[in-house]
């Protein structure tokens, strides 16, 4: 039975905070642009406690320059699993598979 995907959102905010490292965004520079009063909502967004706004998800894809569902990280589900063992050591998969999580 198909499964409607969930978000990891420990994953998401790790790519979060690994885009803005790679981008040179600091905590501080996103609060300013963000408008965001505490910086600890962005902290938190980086530890996978809380989710980003759609708000501040399309301001994040904006400064980025990325699409807003590349921010998200999904959670495996058992299809996924599945097709990984089934196809995982083909070659042209493993390739797909690679390129598919370059962030």
């Amino acid at each position: 039975m198909f499964q409607a995907p969930v978000i990891d959102m420990g994953r998401t905010g790790k790519r979060i905070r690994q885009l803005c490292m790679v981008n040179g965004y600091t905590v501080r520079r996103l609060q300013e642009y963000l408008q965001i009063v505490c910086p600890q909502s962005i902290y938190n967004w980086y530890h996978g406690k809380t989710l980003p706004s759609l708000d501040h998800l399309f301001a994040l894809s904006v400064l980025l320059h990325i699409p807003m569902n590349w921010l998200l990280v999904a959670e495996a589900t058992e299809y996924e699993r599945y097709r990984k063992r089934r196809f995982g050591r083909m070659p042209q998969m493993r390739r797909l598979v690679a390129y598919k999580n370059i962030v």
